[in-house]
């Protein structure tokens, strides 16, 4: 291939990824139990496009023994050396073979077709290793719990953690960005994932820990046509947006609905998070009452962004911002691109929250409130 053939071949594969990339790819989960779904799986074979097939099934259902009869993982090497294994197995699944058992999911993304556990189990196996740091109980509380998140630069920590600990199966996630490089300093991105919506690639993280997770998609991001829809059917709301305006009716429709708003931002080194519990008084003040009433219509009428940088700083208080941070806010737009952000406190801020909304999900107290979650304070000897 000469120079400019190369070229041209280069510029149509990256023009013809850039037209595809963002076309919400659904991942197609196929209950191979049902005996409808597995003549349409067997049909579905012969058409799909499939790169891998992963199967590890038999490991999984031996961890799953394992978990159930502990006293056996330190007696035996594996879980086929028992007798009771078996049978086990037939009180599972009958006499099936395995692979006609749990489900085959396929990823459009990856091109994968992978085989889970039915969605039981597969909670079940998954969060096993949660007891009794978190107990039965209270896992499925925090897994039915309902949460939307909007922004999803922190909120893609805050959703991935969620995800990991076995919580909130449903979640609304909101977002008009893709992913830039400039995202990589703290999302946990490749760079084959620029230009990818951010709400498409933190759904696709969730579904390959979880494809019986119930998302729903907001790639306009939370704007005044798709709020109400938004805010249907969650119990607590996230707020990760820049825009302050929309901060600010996030919290006038949680207030009006009655569920609890949680707000991480990431200053610096330190995490300071918002608990606002519209569900136990909704008569409390928006922002925790750290906005006046003269804030409140400045932000309503989406003023300049000096004001806002004013307000900003009001809403994390002044003494929580250091004077590096302080000095390199005032360069943005002069040597600096946008606001200095570290992976380290996202990644912080998602811990932060996820125990925030499981404490909540499981109805132990945690009222209106500002934290203040700073490392520096262990570290540094003053």
């Amino acid at each position: 291939m000469n120079q400019q053939k190369a070229g041209n071949f280069l510029l149509a594969q990256a023009k013809k990824r850039k037209e595809n990339l963002n076309k919400v790819k659904e991942l197609k989960i196929f209950q191979i139990e049902k005996e409808e779904e597995k003549s349409v799986f067997e049909k579905a074979l012969d058409k799909l496009e499939i790169l891998e097939v992963v199967d590890e099934y038999d490991d999984m259902l031996e961890e799953l023994y394992f978990a159930r009869n502990a006293p056996h993982k330190f007696q035996y090497r594996n879980a086929k050396e028992i007798p009771a294994y078996q049978d086990f197995l037939k009180e599972l699944f009958g006499k099936k073979p395995l692979w006609e058992t749990g489900s085959w999911v396929y990823y459009p993304w990856t091109v994968k077709l992978i085989h889970f556990l039915p969605k039981d189990l597969h909670n079940e196996i998954r969060t096993s290793r949660n007891k009794n740091l978190i107990t039965h109980k209270e896992q499925e509380k925090f897994r039915k719990f309902r949460v939307g998140i909007a922004g999803l630069s922190i909120g893609q920590s805050i959703a991935y953690t969620l995800a990991v600990n076995g919580g909130c199966e449903t979640m609304h996630l909101a977002d008009m960005d893709v992913i830039a490089a400039t995202n990589t300093n703290r999302i946990r991105a490749g760079f084959d994932s620029i230009g990818l919506n951010k709400a498409i690639f933190v759904s696709r993280l969730i579904y390959e820990i979880n494809p019986y997770a119930k998302l729903k998609l907001f790639t306009d991001g939370l704007i005044e046509e798709n709020m109400d829809q938004f805010f249907s059917n969650i119990e607590a709301v996230v707020d990760e947006v820049d825009h302050l305006p929309t901060k600010l009716k996030i919290r006038q429709e949680a207030k009006k609905r009655g569920i609890p708003v949680l707000m991480a931002s990431d200053v610096g080194d330190l995490v300071i998070l918002e608990v606002e519990r519209y569900d136990m008084d909704k008569k409390q003040a928006l922002f925790n009452g750290k906005l006046d009433e003269e804030d409140i219509k400045l932000l309503e009428a989406n003023s300049g962004m000096d004001i806002m940088s004013k307000i900003f700083i009001k809403l994390q208080g002044k003494e929580n911002i250091s004077q590096r941070l302080l000095d390199s806010t005032l360069l943005i737009g002069k040597k600096l691109g946008g606001p200095p952000q570290l992976g380290s406190t996202a990644f912080l801020s998602g811990i932060s929250v996820a125990y925030a909304l499981k404490k909540i999900s499981c109805g132990e107290r945690l009222n209106l409130s500002t934290i203040k979650v700073d490392l520096e304070t262990h570290f540094i000897t003053k």
